[in-house]
């Protein structure tokens, strides 16, 4: 899924800067008063794309498809906000658009949340639990 995909039509084709890499990504995800996100097919119906992590973790407000497991990761509604299709998730950016207050706090309690709970650190620690289960 790219640029190329997205009709000529549409004003995405006037705001588009490029792909971006490093510091300047994080710079950019935090920008923006609402960021976007999507899974891809390949994701099936799973919420597991590094844009929840990086997203979040720059204090952006993030909109994010209502995926199976996003409850695992933050609480939708609270640390982020969660689209069923394409009309929900329009409202909700409509909404939030108007709703400074509201969604400064979804996005510092996802903030809070990527901080604390989705590091390098605490993955390790998972992995080592999962690890050290098939060891012994």
């Amino acid at each position: 899924m790219g640029i190329d995909t997205i009709s000529v039509k549409s004003p995405i084709h006037e705001h588009y800067q490029g792909m971006v890499w490093d510091v300047k990504m994080y710079n950019i995800l935090g920008r923006p008063k609402i960021t976007l996100n999507y899974h891809s097919k390949v994701a099936k119906n799973y919420a597991n794309n590094m844009r929840l992590f990086k997203a979040t973790s720059m204090g952006a407000y993030l909109v994010t498809g209502n995926n199976d497991n996003l409850a695992d990761i933050f609480i939708p509604g609270k640390e982020v906000v969660a689209y069923d299709n394409i009309n929900n998730c329009m409202k909700l950016i409509k909404y939030y658009l108007d709703h400074n207050e509201s969604r400064r706090d979804v996005a510092l309690a996802g903030q809070q949340r990527a901080i604390n709970s989705h590091n390098y650190y605490g993955r390790m620690r998972e992995l080592l639990g999962i690890f050290t289960s098939y060891l012994n």
